[in-house]
């Protein structure tokens, strides 16, 4: 990703995930793709990333990659 959140380079893996194919991601808001919103969202490790230029991680349902461990 760069510094807009844009994605620069996906690979085939996360592409099937999503049901498409590499190139239509590059471009796209990372935060739309994974979470559908218009914007980074609170715990955006890539957020922190640009702010400190460290290593950041946490843990997150993503619903588009079948991810969701949501109460029934």
């Amino acid at each position: 990703m760069d510094a807009q959140y844009r994605i620069v380079r996906a690979n085939q893996a996360l592409a099937g995930a999503l049901k498409c194919c590499a190139e239509e991601l590059v471009g796209r808001h990372c935060y739309e793709v994974f979470h559908g919103g218009t914007c980074p969202i609170q715990k955006c490790p890539h957020t922190h990333l640009l702010v400190d230029h460290c290593t950041h991680s946490v843990e997150l349902d993503i619903d588009v990659l079948g991810e969701s461990t949501g109460s029934p």
